[in-house]
């Protein structure tokens, strides 16, 4: 390979896509923690500025990334205020299964959820749908480029047919790019749809109006 053909502009697509969900996945991860970080209450200033600062910073990386081109993503369904709460006032715990390639985006889920909810994780559609044979999930979270012999489209379309009640608890997420035939996809499915780098509140309150349903 030359030095011309590594500087050239017309780089195939799919080497820009495997380039981008390369860095969305550890993107994701620190948006994530840095997040969590600073909601804590009882952080003290110098930290919780410093958290700020990486988040910041990880958002601008995001920005970049995000501004080559791309299909736009199709926005999921309204996401519309629901607490999730008991008659007492507390958050309701559900069972999550959080269905995703990357130990990275599983480790993340599992302890922005787990504070509340039961999280089961796996990386292969085949594994979830194992763990849907044995045990009953409240919420089902999907990565759309789930790699493997059965991607997430199919998932979802198998849990339409053996499980409906809950491909109905289905939300899907994304660090990829998503094309026009996924754009359709999720738009005729109905199902929420959020992008990597997911904001933490956003993926609780999702979690938590499919729990309130």
């Amino acid at each position: 390979m030359t030095d011309k053909d590594i500087r050239r502009e017309d780089r195939p697509a799919d080497d820009l896509e495997r380039l981008r969900h390369a860095l969305m996945n550890p993107l994701t991860v620190v948006v994530g923690y840095a997040q969590m970080i600073a909601n804590e209450p009882d952080l003290d200033p110098e930290t919780r500025s410093r958290a700020a600062l990486i988040l910041a910073q990880a958002n601008e990386c995001v920005r970049i990334i995000e501004s080559w081109k791309h299909p736009a993503v199709a926005p999921g369904p309204e996401v519309l205020p629901a607490t999730g709460r008991d008659a007492s006032g507390e958050l309701r715990s559900g069972r999550i299964l959080v269905v995703d390639d990357e130990v990275i985006i599983r480790t993340l889920a599992r302890q922005v959820l787990g504070s509340v909810h039961d999280v089961e994780t796996c990386e292969t559609a085949d594994d979830a749908l194992r763990l849907i044979m044995v045990g009953e999930f409240d919420a089902i979270l999907i990565d759309l480029n789930l790699h493997g012999t059965t991607g997430g489209r199919a998932l979802y379309e198998t849990l339409k047919v053996q499980h409906p009640e809950l491909a109905d608890r289905v939300v899907f997420m994304s660090g990829g790019v998503v094309g026009d035939e996924e754009i359709r996809f999720v738009e005729e499915s109905g199902r929420p749809y959020i992008q990597k780098p997911f904001n933490i509140d956003e993926l609780r309150g999702l979690v938590q109006k499919l729990i309130a349903q």
